[in-house]
C-alpha cells in the first residue's frame, strides 16, 4: 500500500501525527527522517523505531501503532473505528482510557482520542476526516501541521491557539 490514510481506529487523527509527517517529508525530500528530529514529547516517551508510517489503517505503520490492541481488534472486526463496535466500550477501551489518564501529561495528544471517537460516530467517518483535515491546517496558508508543532512551516503563523480550538 502506498497511499496515506489519516483515519484511525482509536480516534487519533493520523494526519496530525509527527511520525506520519516525518515520513511524508522524507519521501518528498529524499532525506531520511531522524528520531532526534521528533518533538521532545514524542521522542522522549515512545519507543524509538523507524519513522515510516502511512497511517493506522495502512500496512506501513510505526512499530508502536502496529502493536496497538485497539487497531488489531477493530481491523479484525472490519469496522472503521472501535466506537462502532457493539461491544464498545469493551475492556480493551477501558484499559486504554486508564493508560491515557496516566500519560496525558507527557503525551497530551492522546487525551483527545475517545472524544474524537464520539465525534466520528456522530458525524460519520468522511465528514470527521474532512473536519480534522481542516482543524489541522493553517488558516492563513492551508499547510497541514502536527500535534506538537508551534509554528506553521510555510507562513510562520503561531499555532498554539489553533491547537486549543482543535481540542488539543
Amino acid at each position: 500500500m502506498t497511499d496515506f490514510d489519516h483515519g484511525s481506529y482509536c480516534g487519533l487523527y493520523c494526519g496530525a501525527c509527527e511520525i506520519v509527517a516525518a515520513h511524508k517529508k522524507a519521501l518528498a525530500t529524499g532525506v531520511p527522517a531522524k528520531w532526534e528530529d521528533l518533538p521532545a514529547p514524542m521522542r522522549d516517551n515512545i519507543p524509538p523505531a523507524p519513522l515510516k508510517c502511512r497511517g493506522c489503517k495502512t500496512d506501513s505503520l510505526y512499530e508502536g501503532c502496529w502493536k496497538c490492541g485497539i487497531r488489531a481488534c477493530a481491523a479484525g472486526k472490519k469496522i472503521e473505528a472501535c466506537i462502532l463496535c457493539s461491544e464498545y466500550p469493551c475492556q480493551l477501551v477501558k484499559e486504554r482510557l486508564k493508560m491515557v489518564e496516566r500519560i496525558r501529561e507527557v503525551l497530551p495528544h492522546c487525551a483527545v482520542m475517545f472524544k474524537n471517537l464520539d465525534s466520528l460516530k456522530e458525524k460519520g467517518l468522511e465528514f470527521w476526516l474532512e473536519e480534522q483535515k481542516n482543524n489541522w491546517s493553517c488558516p492563513d496558508c492551508g499547510t497541514s501541521f502536527t500535534w506538537y508543532q508551534e509554528k506553521c512551516e510555510k507562513c510562520g503563523r503561531e499555532l498554539a491557539s489553533i491547537k486549543d480550538q482543535c481540542n488539543y
